[in-house]
C-alpha cells in the first residue's frame, strides 16, 4: 500500500504539559486508520495538527511524500485533509444543501446564489454516497447520523481524500452504526483514506484496517486490526 500522509517525530507542548512526544504515524491510502487511547493519550492533537487547527509544533509532516505544515483548516482542506468533529458544525436551521455547500454557495456572474442548482448538485453528491435526502430539507430535523453524512459529504465536496473523523459512532445506535459503516467501506473502497478516532473497541475492529494506540503523548504500538482483539487494545 502507498502512504499518502507520513508524520515524522511530532511532538507538541503547551504551557506545562507536552501533549505529544515524537510521535510517528503513517496512513495508507485507501484505508480506515484507527486510533486509541484513554483521554489525553494525545489522539485528538495529532489530529488537529493535521487537520491545520494547531500550526506550532516540531517535527515534521509529509503528504504524497512532501513535506506540509498547515497553519489553518484552511490549508488543511485545501490540501485535501478534512475533518468531522464529534460536536458536528451542521447549521440546523439551514436545508441540507445549505449545509452541503456551507462556505462555498453556487453562485451566478453578478454574485446571486443558483438556489436550485445548488439544491440539484447536493442531491446528486449526496446520492453517490448513497444517500437519499432531500435537499430542500431543515438539516436540523435529520436523525444525528444523516446529520453525520451531510457533513461527511460537505467536507468531500470540497476536495478532502484524507477525512479524519472523531468519535463519529458515540451518539449512534447499532443500526445507525452500520448504516454509517456500509458508507465509509463504500468511500474507502473508492480511494478514500480516514483516520478513525474512537472509545468504542468493537467499533475500530469492525472498521479500521490498520489501529494504532497512544499512551501518555507517545505512540506505544501500530498493528493490522485482523490480527488484534479488544483485549490486546
Amino acid at each position: 500500500m502507498t502512504t499518502i500522509l507520513a508524520m515524522h517525530d511530532i511532538t507538541k507542548t503547551f504551557p506545562g504539559v507536552r501533549a505529544l512526544n515524537e510521535v510517528n504515524l503513517a496512513v495508507e491510502a485507501g484505508t480506515i486508520h484507527a486510533l486509541v487511547g484513554e483521554n489525553g493519550a494525545g489522539k485528538s492533537t495529532l489530529m488537529k495538527i493535521i487537520a491545520g487547527v494547531h500550526g506550532a509544533y516540531e517535527g515534521e509532516m509529509r503528504l504524497d511524500g512532501r513535506a506540509v505544515h498547515f497553519r489553518s483548516a484552511k490549508d488543511a482542506l485545501a490540501a485535501g485533509i478534512g475533518m468531522v468533529h464529534q460536536e458536528l458544525s451542521i447549521v440546523p436551521s439551514l436545508t441540507v444543501a445549505e449545509n452541503v455547500f456551507l462556505g462555498h454557495q453556487l453562485t451566478n456572474q453578478a454574485g446571486i446564489v443558483r438556489w436550485r442548482a445548488m439544491q440539484r448538485a447536493a442531491k446528486e453528491h449526496l446520492a453517490g454516497l448513497g444517500i437519499d435526502l432531500d435537499p430542500a430539507a431543515d438539516a436540523g430535523r435529520l436523525p444525528l447520523w444523516l446529520q453525520q453524512l451531510v457533513e461527511l459529504g460537505r467536507v468531500l465536496f470540497s476536495g478532502a481524500r484524507i477525512i479524519i473523523l472523531d468519535e463519529p459512532t458515540s451518539a449512534l445506535s447499532p443500526p445507525e452504526v452500520e448504516r454509517l459503516f456500509a458508507v465509509l467501506r463504500r468511500l474507502k473502497g473508492e480511494g478514500t483514506s480516514f483516520v478513525f478516532i474512537s472509545h468504542f473497541l468493537e467499533d475500530v475492529l469492525a472498521i479500521s484496517d490498520r489501529v494504532t494506540v497512544f499512551r501518555n503523548s507517545r505512540k506505544i504500538a501500530t498493528a493490522e486490526a485482523k490480527a488484534v482483539d479488544k483485549h490486546w487494545l
